[in-house]
């Protein structure tokens, strides 16, 4: 597996395998010499997941849903703010976006099971789920029907209604 410490066109990044490898894997993923690891995550059902894991590798994990449209990438002032208070962050590519494969027909709650392999991926059990603008509904998505979910805060959230709330990426 090659990681960077920024995402980019050309960086070549394989996919972790649920299951394998998680033990190694979760410390190389938490941290890297003071930089994010960037990597991706193979889902149960064969897609592949942008990753950006960033802060000490024993913090709790906060996991942030950007808005839309965004993928992965640094937003400093979150990074500061979550590490001065010893969380580690977490936030991935929603299907379609970055490198992360498309999920066509994707609703909006599936953003759970994906934030599940996430938590698996990193060896989390439990979670802070944060989302700002369209990732709001998918915050809460996760508060409502993810179980390893501690709290959930929603900054400037939108509200989707109708075809919107079934097909948003």
């Amino acid at each position: 597996m090659t990681r960077s410490n920024e995402p980019s066109g050309g960086a070549s990044r394989s996919a972790l395998p649920l299951g394998q490898q998680l033990p190694d894997m979760a410390g190389a993923l938490c941290h890297d010499g003071g930089m994010a690891a960037v990597d991706q995550v193979r889902l149960p059902d064969g897609r592949r997941l942008d990753l950006r894991v960033s802060g000490p590798v024993e913090g709790f994990p906060l996991v942030f849903h950007h808005g839309t449209p965004c993928a992965a990438i640094p937003i400093r002032a979150l990074e500061r703010a979550a590490h001065a208070r010893g969380l580690r962050l977490v936030t991935a590519s929603r299907p379609g976006y970055g490198d992360s494969t498309p999920q066509p027909g994707r609703s909006v709650v599936d953003v759970t099971a994906d934030t599940a392999a996430v938590l698996a991926a990193i060896g989390a059990d439990r979670c802070l789920i944060a989302g700002w603008s369209g990732g709001g509904p998918h915050a809460l998505a996760c508060g409502a029907r993810l179980g390893a979910t501690a709290a959930v805060l929603v900054i400037a959230g939108v509200a989707l209604s109708g075809r919107d709330a079934s097909t948003t990426p």
